[in-house]
């Protein structure tokens, strides 16, 4: 009962010596990161919420619970992708918006703290695994995380915790991703191999688009197209943006409603913008 009023969180130990904004999420140096996003998952069913409200407990039946609302940090999607501490949520004030920049590694802390299992399915690469429970995936006398695994979809069992290492370069996407000509300087961690190479279809006319509220009009990572006058917006910095969600696809809804539940963006930022945490 304690776990489906949301009487659950998160502690972070962190290395001995450590600063709030720290390297490395272990005493190894293969889990250094740039950035570290919290992925605390929970799940509700709102009948047992209503009959608790009402002081009804003797009703309340774990046997036919069935929830219908999936978490991240105790919000739905796309509540998960606003900001934090926003005053029209005064009881949700954590977000999860993961961003970084190409090259950058990004450190996802992943905690399944309700009920269910929710495979975690992240667009865009595979990401490493570097340690479970706590502990890093490292042999007895070995160096590192030597046991490290890399994955799409992450499973962790109720009451579980995964570690994982997130990076993004585009490599070998078939195009340069900043639109450069050959003879352009290359921007940092830019796949090489693909510099100058040109953007290898051609767009639709306008009038057959329907531009989504994070499409900046281009191709091309920050660089800002045209759009139609009322399109866009959410996407100032013109990044790249790739939906990380449950891979059990009831579980991006909200109530039956989709899109929502168990999901968020994460956003490939230009090299030359700020990411906000």
């Amino acid at each position: 009962m304690q776990i489906e009023m949301g009487m659950v969180g998160a502690i972070i130990v962190r290395p001995a010596g450590s600063g709030h904004m720290m390297s490395t999420a272990y005493e190894s140096m293969d889990s250094m990161y740039d950035h570290e996003y919290l992925f605390l998952t929970t799940e509700i069913d709102p009948i047992v919420h209503q009959q608790v409200e009402v002081g009804d407990i003797d009703a309340v039946d774990m046997a036919k619970w069935f929830p219908v609302y999936w978490f991240i940090n105790g919000r739905c999607a796309p509540d998960t992708m606003d900001a934090p501490n926003i005053a029209w949520l005064p009881t949700q004030p954590y977000n999860c918006m993961p961003m970084m920049h190409p090259g950058d590694r990004l450190l996802g802390r992943y905690i399944q703290a309700g009920r269910d299992p929710h495979p975690f399915h992240t667009h865009g690469n595979n990401f490493t695994v570097i340690a479970r429970d706590g502990r890093l995936l490292k042999s007895q006398g070995g160096m590192g995380a030597d046991l490290a695994y890399s994955n799409f979809t992450l499973f962790v069992p109720p009451g579980g915790t995964s570690d994982f290492i997130f990076e993004w370069t585009g490599k070998a996407l078939g195009w340069d991703i900043y639109g450069h000509a050959p003879g352009d300087p290359m921007e940092p961690h830019e796949y090489a191999p693909d510099h100058g190479k040109p953007f290898p279809v051609a767009l639709p006319p306008q009038q057959f688009l329907t531009n989504g509220a994070m499409w900046s009009g281009s191709p091309f990572l920050g660089t800002m197209g045209s759009l139609p006058p009322g399109e866009g917006g959410l996407n100032p910095n013109s990044g790249y943006s790739y939906m990380w969600h449950s891979h059990n696809e009831k579980e991006m809804t909200n109530y039956d409603i989709f899109p929502g539940g168990l999901m968020t963006m994460l956003m490939i930022e230009p090299p030359s913008a700020p990411i906000q945490h």
